[in-house]
Formats: structure tokens, sequence, C-alpha cells
């Protein structure tokens, strides 16, 4: 059922849970921002103890048997709730709430205790039976520390992996089959390998180590643990090469090598929960190969540079040209990450966003480098709830270059005083449309670098910052300064 806050536009009937709209919304007449979803349904569940997992972007509520057991009106992010069930029918209830920016919705669930063969999969499959929402009263306002993104694995294995070589490896996974389980014990493992059949989960133990690269070919499959140890000779080389949509990198160490994870025009790859040191290249980066890479979501990962040469840790590039058209890559979620890129030159650019339309920024820590967020041409990206500390070597918090509409929401910035030179947030090359609001500026030179034409600054709180503004001269008429002053 799908409505706006005062009217029902729709009633439809889906067998699963799983939208993402990036700018957009659902159609049928609807407006892009401000609209409800709900969906309900009674599905048959043995008996067991269930994850149940809600990513939302913006508000979600989730009831079963007519209780709610999570309540995020007003906050984006993903979240797990464990829940006891008996077998036969229960009601499961999801409600959804969109204020602005991009929008997306999913529900799953798996059982976390050994159950029949007739469990439930891990998303929806009855058909919903629609009943009318009521009318919300969100307060959207994003919340300032994520919560981390669970990725379901399967609690049995498959194949082992005899022996401790790329061959060994392969002859697990082939025996393994679509959408088994190959496991690693401890040790420490040789030799490239690819992940070649579709929906694999390979799991490694806390102390399995490869000391080759993984290529995944096959979509669906998940990488889970264990380290990963290479040498550092080639920068652009990635540690994990993912060549096949739906991939998932969860829980792994990476240890040296070039690239950590590269995404090369594919779509909807998950990269949560790792951390990445050592490294000669960027943590993660993102390639169109001229088709796009989108929906990519980069979680709760930590980056830590310290022998690199102005690299950015998390790159993604869609397509080289300055002009606003050709290939994205569309709605890259970074979310919850700690970046620490090193002082100076051994960083770049904390997240660089190359034609990458309709990205969300948020709930990160971003420290060293020059720049901490750069947007070159990437249009309709938000950044909210994110802490910049731009003291040391950063100059600019957030650099907005011939980027437009981006929204600069609920964010920090930190420096170590008025004469360090620091610039919150800092546009060039005739950018439009910029909204700044509601951000927090501290112990910093600048806050709003003027360029370009139709910008709204507004609501933000300043404690010892040296101008509120400046080069106002090299932009348009069309500038409003309102309400900006001291914190309370």
């Amino acid at each position: 059922m799908v409505l706006e806050p005062s009217r029902l536009v729709a009633t439809l009937c889906e067998t699963k849970i799983n939208k993402n709209w990036g700018l957009g919304g659902p159609g049928m007449g609807l407006r892009d921002n401000w609209f409800s979803v709900r969906w309900s349904g009674r599905h048959s569940f043995a008996a067991a103890s269930y994850a149940f997992s809600v990513s939302h972007d913006n508000g979600a509520r989730l009831f079963i048997d007519d209780v709610m057991v999570l309540d995020r009106w007003g906050t984006g992010g993903t979240i797990t709730v464990n829940r006891n069930l008996t077998e036969g029918v229960h009601p499961v209830r999801l409600e959804y709430l969109e204020d602005a920016g991009s929008a997306s919705v999913s529900l799953a669930w798996v059982p976390t205790t050994a159950v029949p063969a007739a469990a439930p999969t891990a998303s929806p499959s009855a058909t919903p039976s629609p009943t009318l929402a009521p009318t919300p009263t969100p307060s959207p306002t994003p919340a300032a520390t994520p919560t981390p993104t669970p990725i379901a694995t399967p609690t049995s294995c498959t194949r082992t992996v005899s022996g401790f070589t790329a061959t060994a490896i392969a002859t697990a996974r082939d025996s393994a089959g679509v959408g088994g389980v190959v496991c690693f014990a401890a040790g420490t493992y040789s030799g490239n390998v690819t992940a070649s059949v579709a929906s694999q989960t390979w799991r490694l133990d806390a102390a399995a180590t490869l000391n080759g690269a993984i290529a995944i070919s096959a979509a669906g499959v998940k990488i889970i643990g264990g380290t990963i140890v290479r040498p550092t000779s080639d920068r652009w080389s990635a540690s994990v090469d993912v060549r096949a949509n739906d991939a998932t990198v969860q829980s792994v160490a990476f240890r040296g090598g070039g690239v950590g994870v590269g995404v090369y025009g594919k779509d909807r790859t998950a990269i949560l929960s790792n951390s990445f040191s050592g490294l000669s290249g960027s943590a993660i980066s993102i390639w169109s190969e001229g088709v796009g890479a989108d929906d990519t979501r980069i979680e709760n990962n930590s980056i830590v540079q310290a022998i690199t040469y102005r690299v950015s840790p998390i790159t993604s590039r869609g397509n080289e040209s300055s002009i606003h058209s050709g290939v994205q890559n569309a709605r890259t979620v970074i979310r919850g990450n700690t970046i620490d890129q090193g002082p100076g030159d051994v960083g770049w650019f904390g997240i660089e966003l190359k034609q990458s339309r309709g990205t969300l920024i948020e709930g990160n820590t971003i420290s060293g480098g020059h720049v901490l967020v750069s947007l070159p041409e990437s249009d309709a990206v938000t950044i909210r709830s994110n802490t910049f500390d731009l003291r040391g070597s950063p100059t600019w918090g957030i650099e907005v270059a011939n980027a437009h509409d981006v929204i600069v929401e609920r964010n920090t910035f930190i420096d170590s005083g008025t004469t360090a030179g620091g610039h919150a947030v800092s546009l060039n090359s005739g950018s439009l449309r910029t909204t700044a609001r509601y951000n927090t500026a501290r112990d910093l030179r600048t806050f709003f670098d003027v360029s370009g034409d139709w910008h709204t600054v507004t609501d933000n709180c300043f404690s010892s910052v040296g101008y509120e503004y400046e080069y106002r001269s090299s932009g348009g008429p069309n500038i409003t300064f309102s309400r900006n002053g001291a914190c309370s």
C-alpha cells in the first residue's frame, strides 16, 4: 500500500520487499519525497529463533504478531532484530517513510537456530494482504551513528577445503555446487582463486589467511571472514576483484596489497565490516567499465592508510567527462565507515566520487589527507551525520566540484583553530543548488566557500569560526545565508 501523508495512492500485491527507488519514488502519480508504504502479510514459520533485517532510507517500523519490534521512524540505516516464533502462521507488517533524498527499503529474515527443511527463505514469499496504513507524523532527523549491516550466512559447511592450495580450493568450490558453503579452516592458503559458482558462501576461519587474490565471477557470491595478505608492488591490483552482480565481502582483514576490493561494472556489491591496512592503493575502488556499477553498499569498514602516496581510500568513477551526463555509478551508500588517510600526501581525498549520482554518505568519521570528501560532477549527493576531522593536514572538508543539487546536513566539522586554514564546505567550478543546513562547525577558518549559484546555507551552528563564508563575489546573485550563528 503506497500513501502520501494525507491520502492513499495505490494498493499492490508483492512477493518480496527489496526496493531502491534512488532519488525517485514508486511512481503511480506519487511525489518523490514525503510518502509512506505499508507491507503486510501472513507467513508460515517453523519453530525457531529468527533474525529480521531491515535496511531503510529513511524511516521504518516492523511489527510481528502485531507487536512493534523495531521503531526507527525518524532514522535511516540497517538493523537486525531477533524474534522467537512458534510453528505456524504469523502476521508480519513493515511500514516505511521517505522524507527526502534517496529512497530504499528491504526486509529479509533467516532462522538463527536449526529448523526443519521447510523453514522460510530469507525474504518474504507469501502474497501480502494489504491493510490501510495510519497517517504517520514523522521526524526526518537522520541518525548520527548508523547500525551495522548484517548479511545472513549459512551455519553449516557443504564442503571444507582439504589442503592449502588453489587447487584444493577449486575442488571444494566445484563439489559444493550452487548455493553451497565452502569452509576454510585455520591455516595459510596460497595461490589466486576464482569464485565461479553462483550464490556460494566462502566462510573463512578467523585464523585462515589467503596469500592470493579472489576473483568473483559468479553472481551472489559471499566472501566472509579471514585475512588476505598480498604484496604491495602493484597499487592497481585488487585483492578481491568483483566481476559479477550481488557480491558480498564481509568481515575480511585486508593486509597489504594494492586495491582491497575492486568493483568493475557490476551492481549491488556489499562491502561490509572489513578492515584495510598497509595497502598501496585504494581500499575500495568502483569502476563503471562503461556500463555503471550501481547500488554499491560500503558500510562499517575501517580504513587506515600508512604507505600510500596521494591515494583516495574510497573511489568511484562513472566516467571521466566534465559534463553532467554519461554513465554513472549510481546510488552508492557509504555509511558508518572510519577512514584515516594518514598525514598529508599519504592520503588525498578520503571519499572521491566522480560521476556518481545519488550517493549517500552518512555516519562516517574521516580524517587525514588533503580533502575529506570530493564530488567532481557527482550530482544529487546527500552528505549527512558525518564527522569531518580537519585537524592536521586537511584543508577542505567537502569539495563540491562542478556538482549540482548536493545536500550537506547535520555533519560536524572540527579543526584546531581559526588560523589553521580549514574550510568546511568549498564550492568550485560553478556548482549549483547546494544546500548546507543543520551542521556544526568548530575551530575552523571558514564554513562555506562560494562559487556558482542558487545555494542555501541555513541553520548552521558555529563555535569559534572565523568566517561564515568567503569568496562571495565568485557566486551568483541567488544565494541565501540565513539563521547561521553561534551554537546555543
